[in-house]
């Protein structure tokens, strides 16, 4: 029993010095919410992408290891909004005909950064960070708005559901930059700018006017970032 103690008191005394100099906290909390822009990217055959206004929120995790280090996590929840344009097969008054299709797509996902935060020393309770991580979203729905003109009519606008035609997982590579301010409770104001550049295909199925073209693109957008930490 005396010998247990003794190893305890040992490990206390080690690392004693060490927790007195460590003046931040291990753990911080807090909740975000983020407008953009986001667009989409591709390369097949007919196909052409745009952009369109989206928004996120979510809660932040951080996990610090030093004064001016952290390992950055969460869950957000992105709506993660684009354009389309490309040629399809549509049944109009019981007639097959081609049409181009304008589609503002809807995909929103459950994502999970994973990102290591660097921050400035702190001076006059501001500093400053920058991030750089990966982000795994899972699509929790997708949905599409479609005009298109048939021969001899007028604008067709209808939404369908488009989840059998969106990937499930998007990974994406996260870069952003920001500010942090103290308030006088002790929590923390941040806010920012992130670039979430999507490099996995986000597009399945085929063509259905040809079908040896396999739509392919990456969706990407840049927000700005509105935080509150504990």
């Amino acid at each position: 029993m005396f010998m247990r103690t003794k190893k305890w008191i040992v490990i206390f005394l080690i690392l004693a010095p060490a927790l007195s100099m460590a003046q931040f906290k291990p753990y911080t909390f807090g909740f975000k919410i983020a407008p953009g822009i986001g667009w989409l990217h591709t390369d097949s055959k007919g196909y052409s992408g745009g952009s369109s206004v989206g928004f996120s929120w979510g809660f932040i995790s951080e996990f610090n290891f030093t004064e001016n280090h952290c390992l950055a996590t969460g869950i957000n929840f992105v709506f993660n909004n684009s354009n389309l344009s490309f040629p399809d097969r549509k049944i109009v008054n019981s007639v097959d005909e081609t049409v181009q299709v304008d589609r503002k797509l809807r995909i929103k996902y459950l994502q999970l950064p994973l990102a290591l935060k660097m921050s400035t020393d702190e001076k006059n309770n501001m500093r400053f960070y920058g991030q750089f991580g990966l982000g795994t979203g899972f699509r929790l729905n997708a949905k599409a708005k479609d005009e298109y003109v048939p021969s001899g009519g007028s604008v067709i606008s209808e939404t369908v559901n488009i989840d059998e035609e969106v990937s499930f997982i998007r990974e994406s590579l996260i870069v952003g930059l920001g500010v942090e301010y103290r308030i006088s409770s002790g929590n923390v104001l941040s806010g920012g700018l992130t670039l979430d550049n999507g490099f996995t295909d986000i597009l399945s199925g085929t063509n259905k006017v040809d079908t040896s073209v396999k739509p392919k693109g990456t969706s990407s957008f840049v927000e700005l970032s509105l935080g509150l930490l504990f």
